[in-house]
C-alpha cells in the first residue's frame, strides 16, 4: 500500500468517505486533519477496497507514528482487521480511538489484539451550538466581558473593521499571522505547539 502525503487538493476526492462516516471525535473530520497536518505530525492516506487508511508520521519521533481508525461505509472494522492491518502497514499503534468503538466490541476482544491507553492530553472538548451563540451564564461571563472590552475599546470608536475572510485579504491575515508569530517565537525550536498551531491556521 503507497502513502500519499494528504493536501487541501485531496479535499474533493476524499470528502465522500466522510459523508457517513461514524466516528464521533474531530480526528475523524476531513477538515480537521488536513488542518493539523503540521511539522510534528504530517497526515498521509491510502484508500484500498474503498476504504480510507489515515496514518500520521513524525519525521523526529518515528515513535509517534501511528493510524486512526480507517473509514469505510462497510461495517467490518473489527479489532482483529485492525491489527491485521497495523502489522502489515508496520505500525504499532492506533490513536484517537472513540469509546463507542470500545464499547462495541468490548475489552476482552480488544484486549486481545491490543493494549488499551487513554489518551489524557488528547481529551475533546465540545460546546452545544447555542451555548456558544448566546454565551449565557456564569459559565461563560469571562467571554462576555472580553467581548465587551473588545467593542468598547475597537469597535465602539471605529479602530477596526470586520470583514469575512476571502481571496482578497488572505495574503494580509497571513502576513499579519508571520509579524505576530515573529514576535511570539511560533517555531519549533522555541514552541513545537504555537507552531503547529501556526501551520494549523495557514492550513485553513
Amino acid at each position: 500500500m503507497e502513502f500519499k502525503q494528504l493536501e487541501v487538493s485531496d479535499y474533493h476526492n476524499l470528502k465522500g468517505f466522510f459523508k457517513s462516516q461514524q466516528y464521533a471525535l474531530c480526528n475523524y473530520s476531513l477538515l480537521s486533519l488536513i488542518v493539523w497536518s503540521n511539522q510534528k505530525l504530517k497526515t498521509h492516506y491510502a484508500v484500498e477496497d474503498n476504504t480510507l487508511i489515515i496514518c500520521n508520521k513524525s519525521a523526529a519521533n518515528p515513535a509517534d507514528n501511528h493510524l486512526i481508525l480507517p473509514i469505510s461505509s462497510a461495517d467490518d472494522i473489527t479489532p482483529e482487521y485492525l491489527f491485521i492491518l497495523a502489522k502489515r502497514l508496520g505500525f504499532s499503534d492506533y490513536w484517537f480511538v472513540p469509546e463507542d468503538f470500545l464499547l462495541k466490541y468490548g475489552a476482552k476482544e480488544i484486549e486481545f489484539y491490543f493494549e488499551v491507553n487513554e489518551q489524557d492530553e488528547f481529551d475533546d472538548y465540545i460546546y452545544l451550538k447555542q451555548d456558544l451563540i448566546q454565551l449565557k451564564g456564569n459559565r461563560y461571563a469571562k467571554q462576555r466581558n472580553l467581548i465587551h472590552q473588545f467593542y468598547k475599546r475597537y469597535l465602539s470608536r471605529c479602530k477596526v473593521d470586520i470583514e469575512m475572510i476571502d481571496s482578497g485579504n488572505t495574503l494580509e491575515c497571513l502576513n499579519f499571522l508571520q509579524e505576530w508569530c515573529e514576535l511570539r517565537k511560533c517555531d519549533v525550536e522555541n514552541g513545537e505547539s504555537l507552531a503547529c498551531e501556526k501551520m494549523a491556521t495557514m492550513n485553513a
